[in-house]
């Protein structure tokens, strides 16, 4: 039996597995399906900006050997066909939003010849590809692009539109893309995004729909603060939806004083964070009413782990800062709020923003104006060190591929502020992503250096109250950060001596 392409054993499926997969061929043969709220959103979005790359993810890795084309576009040609959301397009029928999902694709590698070209010239290259619109409606959604310097000189470049990818399903893709290079069979796939679609629909029309509506409106109730930090230029009254990503990576030392200090704390690396975050919007806005969004992988069923798709959900999470409290008591302040958003997470944002009245003009995004990411690898295996690694000297064998990272910038210019951060093992590596149409450069490596003092200062003494932590002023914000000028492709870090505590040990 053949499911879109991929041979399948029916002996090893049982009676329910096989009406499963019966009736996930039957609705890939359906011209058009319903979309989950998620795509709904991105479809908004790219109408409101249809030639801004800030909804293009992306990933890139260097091949430092041969590198066959006609094996690599083989390999996607197999997760193509594995997996629905990569052959998907969107169109308006009678006013509604549909998907469909197509049986076969003209998929096709796209190479260029790059002999000759400068580290710089093959950065821009790269880039440009990846800021290229994409057709929704037309497709394709998917590109890859393999640019070749010398034979054993490469850039491997996957580009994805939100709308058919999210952050969880770029490790499902690198664990199968890895796996394939060794030559393993991939199981077979039990679930479609369309079964997430069907989910959702159910959980809205019943009882746990109405709960998590409840909740939020009464979380979002009241006017809702809009986000006023002091920027280099006036806000425009449209989005213009262009940033730049300023990485850093905190070392091994501080990443370990993090988690330490959170797991003191009974909370997690994640809330600590968000709380220095929230603490130093605070302090940089003067406002005392935070609202900082977050994505959650929209995963809360473990059959859709596996499968590809924009799953994602952003939450909401208001912390009011009254009372200068000890941040130790901040910091449970915080936890609380994640943990009943959490409990919430399954409503849908692009809902919840239909449902909340957010008085607010086109120039600023809807209820919250910063975000949050933090990411853990969902895989163990070495190829995460393409993620988590910033030595881009290290590589990693994969079947007949030695691979090595090629860090690019992406999804930038979303919000005002984005705070990301990666955790793979011991590492801990980030970025500061900022709207350029607001803040300059240089005052994007201020704000940074704040975060970062903020961040040394509560693991300190996180007894102190969170108006007496400190936090440089312009000065010395500008002393502290050593910025490269290829913002791209090198993390940061803090000239020793400078921290609190006189160390010179910490690098972030």
């Amino acid at each position: 039996m053949s499911a879109g392409g991929l041979s399948i054993d029916r002996s090893r499926l049982s009676a329910a597995e096989k009406r499963q997969l019966l009736a996930r061929l039957l609705a890939e043969k359906t011209e058009y399906q319903p979309v989950s709220y998620a795509q709904w959103g991105m479809w908004f979005l790219n109408q409101l900006a249809p030639n801004s790359s800030a909804y293009n993810t992306g990933f890139a890795m260097r091949i430092l050997s041969a590198a066959n084309p006609t094996s690599i576009e083989q390999l996607f040609h197999t997760l193509v066909r594995r997996h629905p959301a990569l052959r998907t397009t969107f169109a308006l029928r009678d006013g509604q939003l549909l998907q469909k999902t197509h049986l076969t694709t003209q998929f096709s590698l796209e190479m260029i010849d790059l002999a000759g070209a400068d580290e710089a010239a093959l950065r821009d290259h790269v880039h440009q590809s990846l800021a290229r619109p994409f057709d929704l409606e037309n497709g394709p959604l998917l590109r890859v692009t393999l640019f070749t310097r010398g034979a054993t000189d490469h850039v491997l470049l996957i580009a994805i539109h939100h709308i058919s990818f999210d952050g969880w399903s770029f490790w499902v893709l690198l664990d199968e893309f890895q796996r394939l290079c060794e030559a393993e069979s991939l199981p077979p796939l039990r679930t479609s995004y369309a079964d997430f679609v069907s989910w959702e629909t159910k959980m809205l029309a019943g009882p746990a729909g109405a709960q998590h509506l409840a909740y939020w409106e009464k979380q979002l109730a009241g006017k809702l603060p809009v986000l006023e930090l002091p920027a280099d230029r006036p806000r425009s009254p449209q989005q213009a939806y262009a940033g730049r990503a300023l990485p850093f990576a905190l070392g091994q030392d501080l990443a370990r004083q993090v988690k330490d200090c959170a797991a003191a704390s009974g909370t997690t690396a994640f809330t600590y964070l968000l709380a220095v975050y929230m603490l130093f919007l605070h302090r940089h806005s003067g406002q005392e009413d935070v609202v900082v969004g977050s994505p959650t992988s929209g995963r809360s069923r473990p059959e859709f782990a596996g499968v590809i798709g924009d799953f994602v959900n952003m939450i909401v999470l208001r912390a009011r800062l009254h009372g200068n409290l000890p941040f130790r008591d901040f910091l449970q302040k915080v936890r609380q709020v994640v943990l009943e958003a959490l409990e919430h997470q399954e409503y849908p944002f692009p809902l919840l923003v239909e449902r909340v009245d957010s008085s607010r003009g086109a120039g600023h995004t809807p209820i919250f104006q910063a975000s949050f990411v933090f990411h853990r690898a969902q895989s163990a295996d070495r190829l995460s060190g393409l993620v988590s690694c910033a030595d881009v000297a290290t590589y990693f064998d994969c079947g007949a591929l030695r691979l090595a990272p090629y860090p690019i910038s992406q999804q930038a210019g979303q919000f005002d502020l984005t705070l990301e951060i990666a955790e793979t093992g011991e590492q801990m590596n980030g970025a500061l992503k900022y709207d350029t149409a607001l803040f300059e450069d240089t005052t994007a490596a201020r704000l940074l250096a704040r975060f970062l003092q903020l961040l040394s200062a509560s693991i300190e003494n996180p007894d102190r109250r969170i108006a007496d932590l400190p936090m440089p002023n312009e000065c010395e914000g500008n002393r502290i950060l050593s910025v490269d000028s290829n913002l791209e492709s090198n993390a940061l870090s803090v000239e020793p001596g400078l921290s609190e505590s006189g160390s010179d040990e910490f690098v972030f």
